[in-house]
């Protein structure tokens, strides 16, 4: 009885897993809506206006999105709300991007690894301004980039789940190197010396894959790339331990395959890779001397670490032995999964009822259309409402659950009304959660996938996002309206 209970919860578990992320990504499959008649200067003005008084992350991003939009057409007002964007960027809530790369996707990491996705901490809100300027005005673009505050980026720790994702960054510095001068200027040396110095000032492994890229990716001469990997071989003496962003830059961040490609083109051009793959060899020992338990080297390791670090260790000319390899272990991760304390289980338990009644085969639309399931589904939904956790959780993790929850009971209701009902509760939960001003991130993670479920209701839409009404929960309704902006008709 026991194992087939836990057989249930797992195959619950994925479920829910399931419905979260796919809701997290855009509208799956949305008809494109067309505007019939364009908004008036006055509804943009007034629109920008709120934007402009809403919260950083969602004034920041709604800005980039009027900007990149036809709402506006002058290029210098497009200009300036960029500029205003990037602005705001900096009283964002979150600083970098951070990433779960490995393991499961159902804890409270998991979840906020996905609401970073949502590129709204302060470095992604100033990339993508950047990003966007560079295609209006090349110039200003750079004098913005260099503006952002250089990287400064604290060692993690074995037990720390989520790790650096910096990609955006080194993507957006080699556009604007390449858009912003004019190849007069790249001929006189001012492109190598705009980038060398983010370079010179690696200090954390999580920098290093995208940094390697940036030389391999960017066109220079064999001068210029001599000059660029001597500077990547001094600053690879100063990197700091770091144990858990060395691991994942090798299973996760493709280091071999960047190293393997800066040793091609080094080769293509004449320029010598013994000194690189020195540099890399005391590097790698460095880093190696403290490992963290899932992610350990050695000859009876078997993981992805071992794998990528034994095909680097080959290009050495002396290869690293296990003699050198003695390491201090790092802590593990305590994190638990959701569902852990009685309580969510319970919640989780008839969600299985409601799903699959008292057999093992999902109940059919038919089956789930009439009073009584529609009964034990409202009853589910009011004491949902009620639930606050057992002191056993997080607030984050009853947050998400909650949520996961909500969602799980929308994907079951049979009928457009009861999807209403539940999206309403849902709407209100969410107006009313602590994480809207604690994790904003994350709530705004949950109020696009509550957006995106509002698109098929018609009319029923309304009810929904008028439950967002005050001026401390208005950021779902600004995207609302910025959708209804841009296409807010359906034409055949």
């Amino acid at each position: 009885m026991i194992h087939q209970t836990s057989r249930w919860l797992i195959i619950l578990v994925l479920i829910l897993t399931v419905v979260v992320i796919s809701n997290s990504c855009a509208t799956n499959g949305q008809q494109k809506l067309t505007r019939n008649l364009a908004p008036s200067r006055a509804e943009v003005d007034d629109f920008v206006a709120k934007v402009s008084s809403s919260s950083p992350e969602v004034s920041a991003d709604l800005l980039i999105r009027i900007a990149q939009s036809q709402l506006i057409t002058d290029k210098r007002r497009k200009i300036a709300l960029l500029e205003e964007a990037y602005h705001r960027g900096s009283d964002a809530q979150k600083k970098l991007r951070m990433k779960r790369w490995t393991g499961p996707v159902d804890t409270a990491s998991g979840r906020l690894s996905a609401a970073y996705d949502l590129e709204l901490d302060e470095l992604s809100i100033k990339t993508r301004a950047v990003r966007t300027m560079s295609s209006l005005d090349a110039a200003r673009s750079r004098e913005l980039f260099v503006q952002i505050p250089r990287l400064k980026l604290p060692p993690l720790s074995c037990a720390d789940d989520l790790g650096y994702e910096l990609s955006s960054f080194y993507k957006t510095l080699k556009e604007v190197q390449q858009k912003s001068f004019t190849p007069n200027e790249i001929s006189e040396g001012n492109g190598l010396r705009f980038i060398q110095p983010y370079i010179a000032e690696v200090e954390s492994p999580a920098q290093i894959a995208p940094v390697v890229d940036l030389i391999v990716d960017s066109n220079l001469t064999t001068s210029e790339l001599n000059v660029l990997m001597s500077t990547l071989v001094s600053a690879l003496k100063g990197v700091k331990d770091d144990p858990k962003s060395f691991a994942l830059s090798l299973t996760s961040g493709g280091l071999a395959n960047s190293l393997q490609n800066l040793i091609k083109k080094g080769r293509d051009n004449d320029v010598a890779s013994g000194p690189l793959l020195n540099a890399f060899r005391a590097y790698f020992l460095r880093e190696l001397s403290v490992q963290c338990p899932d992610m350990r080297v050695g000859n009876e390791q078997k993981n992805r670490l071992q794998v990528e670090f034994s095909r680097v260790n080959k290009w050495f000319v002396s290869s690293i032995s296990e003699d050198e390899l003695k390491a201090r272990i790092g802590e593990r991760s305590n994190e638990t999964q959701f569902w852990a304390s009685q309580e969510s289980r319970s919640f989780l338990m008839r969600v299985k009822r409601l799903r699959f009644g008292t057999g093992q085969t999902a109940l059919t639309e038919e089956e789930r259309n009439n009073d009584d399931w529609q009964r034990e589904l409202r009853q589910l939904l009011m004491d949902l409402g009620q639930w606050t956790g057992s002191g056993a959780e997080t607030e984050s993790e009853v947050f998400h659950e909650k949520c996961n929850l909500y969602d799980a009971l929308y994907s079951l209701s049979p009928n457009s009304a009861l999807r209403t009902e539940v999206l309403i509760a849902f709407a209100s939960y969410l107006r009313a959660a602590p994480m809207q001003e604690s994790s904003r991130i994350e709530w705004l993670f949950h109020g696009h996938n509550l957006l995106n479920r509002t698109r098929s209701l018609g009319p029923e839409r309304l009810k929904i996002i008028n439950v967002f009404n005050t001026s401390a929960t208005q950021a779902l309704q600004l995207y609302s309206q910025f959708d209804d902006l841009t296409s807010p008709q359906l034409t055949h």
